[in-house]
This record gives C-alpha cells, structure tokens and sequence, in this order.
C-alpha cells in the first residue's frame, strides 16, 4: 500500500479542482477513457500483470512484478480495471 512509485504514478495523472470554500481538491485521469475521477473512484493498474501464485516456484517472478517502477504502473477508472483485468483473465484461459 505504501510502495513509493504507486503515488508517483497518482502524481502523474493529477490535476488540481477549486471548491467553493476554497479548498483544494484533486482529480486523477483515467489512462484507457481519459476520464477525470475522484480518488476513492480511481485504482493502480500494473501495465505488466503480475500473475498468479499458483506454485512456489512463481514467488519470486510475482513480487518482482508487483514491486515495479512507477513507469510500469497507471491510473485506471474502477470500471475501465475492472474490464482490463478481465480481458487479461480471459487471455490467458
């Protein structure tokens, strides 16, 4: 959750939004539609899948997947994750 490259990559994607009472919000871009969301409305997609742990032996290729550089990760909208990841689901069945 505190891995330092997944806020870089929500830096990337951020611009600032004006609120009434003066306080500072932000919007993050979705990386496939281009939408603007909220944060609580926004994920960290691996541009690389991690995979599967379905043996011992698949551990270390899987961390070193998950523990990328911020240049292997994007922003995606919940709905837009949710439609990649089950396109690279079906893809590899």
């Amino acid at each position: 959750m505190r891995w330092p490259p997944k806020y870089k990559a929500y830096a990337a994607a951020k611009r600032d939004v004006k609120v009434k009472k003066g306080n500072q919000k932000f919007e993050y871009q979705c990386a496939l539609c281009s939408s603007w969301f909220k944060m609580k409305e926004v994920e960290v997609d691996h541009i690389i899948p991690c995979g599967s742990l379905k043996a011992f032996s698949d551990l270390a290729g899987f961390v070193e997947r998950m523990f990328c550089s911020q240049e292997h990760l994007r922003i995606l909208c919940k709905v837009c994750h949710k439609a990649h990841t089950k396109a690279e689901r079906e893809k590899l069945k």
